[in-house]
């Protein structure tokens, strides 16, 4: 399968690609309230960011880049996160090559 990656994504796919930190970043989380406060906590993150790269496959968020801004210009990254079926593919390289040609 194939990805394409959106370095301009809308608000819809921010919040599935905070679903997918969360899977990623915070898979001790288990109950339905902790899940839902750490996932909106991401999207707004997301948001925020300088920059953000969504990286799709069929519909489904299979990588996501963020960058942050700090004085004087200057960009890193402040999370990459890919699905794990996805790892080695590609994915993570794509997304910050896109967060690279947005700086």
């Amino acid at each position: 399968a194939t990805f394409t990656v959106d370095a301009a994504p809308d608000a819809a796919l921010l919040t599935k690609a905070a679903e997918l930190r969360t899977d990623v970043f915070s898979p001790h989380l288990t109950t339905v309230g902790s899940r839902y406060l750490q996932t909106r906590r991401y999207e707004d993150e997301l948001k925020e960011a300088a920059g953000v790269a969504v990286a799709v496959s069929g519909g489904e968020v299979v990588g996501v880049a963020s960058a942050a801004a700090v004085p004087a210009d200057a960009w890193y990254v402040s999370a990459v996160a890919t699905a794990p079926q996805w790892r080695r593919r590609g994915v993570a390289s794509a997304l910050l090559d896109a967060l690279d040609k947005t700086r």
